[in-house]
């Protein structure tokens, strides 16, 4: 904690990482919210997961590499956001 003018100063990060692929990881995403808006929660998950889901996403698209799961897990996932 940091003393600003003999306040104490809060300091939030909302963090998520992940690594892909499980087996052999290649990639790592590392995503840092600064001050996250408290209306959103301050949690990694809630704050920077979805922004880590979207960079993940769009890597592997662009390496081409396929989903290994089936498609009605996929439909199940894109239902429930």
């Amino acid at each position: 904690m940091t003393l600003t003018m003999g306040k104490p100063l809060r300091v939030v990060f909302g963090e998520t990482v992940a690594e892909l692929a499980q087996d052999d990881p290649r990639i790592v995403v590392l995503c840092v919210i600064d001050d996250p808006d408290k209306s959103r929660g301050h949690y990694g998950g809630a704050i920077a997961g979805p922004v880590v889901r979207d960079i993940i996403d769009y890597t592997l698209t662009y390496l081409g590499v396929e989903p290994d799961v089936g498609a009605d897990h996929v439909a199940s996932l894109a239902a429930a956001d």
